[in-house]
């Protein structure tokens, strides 16, 4: 089980990712960046886009892009 400190790091590893990336961001995308299982990074992404730094694509299976939000936290423009 992670630390506070070790989920706030891979929170902060997600948003970069999706920020960074031109495409969608997916479930297992997720899980290979931040070295989860396939669940357990749903439940981050679902975390995420409740607290508005992610939005859903809206497709199956499920995709995620960076808000507005997220971009200007990490300064990528578009």
């Amino acid at each position: 089980m992670k630390t506070r400190l070790q989920v706030i790091e891979s929170n902060i590893t997600l948003l970069k990712a999706a920020a960074t990336r031109t495409g969608r961001i997916s479930t297992q995308d997720c899980a290979d960046i931040i070295g989860l299982h396939k669940r357990s990074a749903q439940r981050y992404l679902v975390d995420l886009e409740a607290l508005g730094y992610l939005e859903s694509d809206g497709c199956v299976p499920r995709g995620y892009k960076a808000t507005d939000k997220t971009k200007q936290l990490f300064g990528v423009q578009g």
